[in-house]
């Protein structure tokens, strides 16, 4: 994964960001959307 600087915060965080705010919820079982968050940090996502 790679990582940037955010702003001048000294912070870095993951060039790619995970989203589900369309795709958890009443679409998708706590189960799944529990392993997706999951492979997610797995894969270094930080955002």
């Amino acid at each position: 994964m790679i990582y940037r600087k955010l702003g001048a915060s000294g912070l870095s965080v993951s060039e790619i960001a995970f989203g589900n705010w369309i795709t958890h919820g009443a679409q998708v079982d706590n189960d799944t959307a529990l392993a997706c968050v999951r492979a997610a940090l797995d894969a270094g996502i930080t955002t």
